[in-house]
C-alpha cells in the first residue's frame, strides 16, 4: 500500500516535470498529456519514468542497497497507516437495510461502471440502520454519494450520535466515490458502530450506500 502509493506519487511529479520540460520546448500540450486524469500519452511519459527508476535500482550492486530496518516508533500513534476495509457482508442491517445492487435505472446521476454489478449496504430511507463491530482507533466508510446522498447519524459504543453528511460538490450528477469518517482517535480495541440516516436530512437526501466500512 505505502510502496504504491509513494510510487505513484512519483510517477506524478515525474510526469509534471516531463510534460512542462516537454511545453516549454512547443513539443507537448497539456490536453495531449491529457490534464488531471492523463489520456495514454500522459500514462506512457509516468510509465516510463518508473521503469527508469526500477531499472537504475535493479542495477545497483546489491551490497550499496539499504539494508532491512526496523520502523521508528509512529510520529502519531493513531495514523492511519493500519487502514483497512471491512466488508459490508461484516455489518447487521437492520430496518430498511439490505445488502444489493442498486436499481441503477430507477435513480438519478450517472455512477462509475465498475460499480455496476457491486452489491453495497443499502440504507434507504430514515428507517434504515445497520450495527458493526470492529477493532482499532477508527471508523469509517466507503461510500457512493449521488444526488440523494443522506446526512447519517453515528454512534460508536453507544456514545451521542454525531451526524456526517455523504454528500459532496460532485454528488449533484454523479454517485461520486469517496470515504468518510465517522469517528477518529478511539481507544485501540473493540468497538461497535451503529449508523442510520438521520431524520434532518433534506427532502430528498435519504440514501447512505455503501461499498466497504473502513477501520484503523
Amino acid at each position: 500500500g505505502n510502496t504504491a502509493m509513494s510510487t505513484g506519487r512519483f510517477a506524478w511529479s515525474a510526469g509534471d516535470a516531463t510534460r512542462a520540460r516537454r511545453s516549454s520546448t512547443g513539443g507537448l500540450t497539456w490536453p495531449q498529456f491529457g490534464g488531471t486524469h492523463p489520456k495514454p500519452l500522459g500514462n506512457r511519459i509516468a510509465a516510463r519514468m518508473i521503469d527508469r527508476l526500477m531499472t537504475l535500482a535493479w542495477e545497483q550492486d546489491a551490497k550499496t542497497a539499504a539494508e532491512p530496518h526496523p520502523l521508528p516508533p509512529p510520529i502519531d500513534a493513531n495514523s492511519y497507516f493500519r487502514g483497512r476495509f471491512i466488508a459490508v457482508t461484516r455489518a447487521t442491517p437492520a430496518g430498511t437495510a439490505e445488502v444489493k445492487v442498486p436499481d441503477w435505472k430507477a435513480l438519478g446521476g450517472g455512477f462509475r461502471g465498475r460499480f455496476g454489478d457491486t452489491k453495497l449496504l443499502c440504507l434507504e430511507g430514515v428507517t434504515a440502520e445497520c450495527q458493526l463491530t470492529f477493532s482499532g482507533t477508527a471508523v469509517g466508510a466507503y461510500v457512493l454519494a449521488g444526488p440523494d446522498a443522506a446526512q447519517v447519524a453515528a454512534s460508536v459504543d453507544g456514545a451521542p450520535f454525531q451526524v456526517v453528511d455523504l454528500y459532496h460538490r460532485f454528488s449533484k450528477g454523479l454517485h461520486y466515490p469517496r470515504t468518510v469518517m465517522f469517528a477518529t482517535d478511539l481507544a485501540d480495541g473493540a468497538h461497535t458502530l451503529t449508523l442510520r440516516v438521520d431524520k434532518s436530512a433534506p427532502p430528498g437526501r435519504s440514501a447512505a450506500r455503501i461499498l466497504k466500512f473502513v477501520a484503523n
